[in-house]
């Protein structure tokens, strides 16, 4: 059974679960599948769609996580490593794994390609990885700094604050329609009207594909 397959037959019954006749979750095979709009557009739980910010949050969490790894396998690999060079490499090589989950979570499909995307998305971080580093390297150095993982942490939060900011102003979502989100680099929109009928053209093709499985 290959991966593909698995991820639809997951989300043909994710979609089929109903609650009080009310589909429990739609829209996960446009933002995943298709990848025609980022599942803060599409998704619905229980007939509600939930604010784009919570995907914001999930994502980043996820994204975290990952770079809690990378942190933590550099410090156990290279034991020597100091803090603030741990916390400038977990973050630098986080940013690859953030541009793809808020493309699938938040803001929906690269404009100008991949690689221009992501350099964009390198240039909007650039400034605060330099400056969370600052921060980090002034809280752990000497003898009496602070403990690797606590400065890693407050680090972590402020820049998570930071980021948010960042991010809305590259892609310039958040605006006073809550259903409209401009990709990165893009003049243009969409819109509820527009999302649901490229999704209504594109998942008639795909969803015979689940119903096969």
């Amino acid at each position: 059974i290959s991966f593909k397959t698995i991820v639809l037959t997951l989300i043909s019954k994710l979609q089929s679960m109903n609650y009080n006749r009310t589909p429990v979750i739609t829209g996960l095979d446009t933002a995943f599948l298709i990848g025609s709009a980022p599942a803060s557009e599409c998704v619905t739980l229980c007939g509600t769609k939930p604010p784009r910010y919570l995907y914001y949050m999930i994502s980043g969490f996820v994204c975290d996580i990952i770079q809690f790894a990378i942190d933590l396998s550099l410090n156990m690999l290279i034991p020597s490593t100091s803090a603030s060079t741990c916390w400038a490499a977990s973050f630098s090589i986080s940013v690859a794994f953030r541009h793809t989950s808020h493309r699938y979570l938040v803001f929906g499909p690269y404009v100008g390609g991949y690689w221009s995307s992501l350099g964009r998305m390198y240039a909007g971080y650039s400034i605060i990885i330099v400056l969370s580093t600052v921060f980090n390297w002034f809280m752990t150095r000497g003898a009496d700094g602070m403990n690797h993982y606590l400065a890693y942490g407050i680090t972590m939060i402020w820049t998570g604050i930071v980021n948010y900011f960042i991010l809305k102003k590259l892609w310039k979502f958040g605006g006073d329609d809550d259903n409209t989100v401009a990709a990165p680099g893009s003049t243009s929109s969409f819109n509820g009207d527009t999302i649901g009928a490229r999704k209504k053209h594109l998942v008639n093709n795909d969803s015979q594909m689940i119903k096969i499985v």
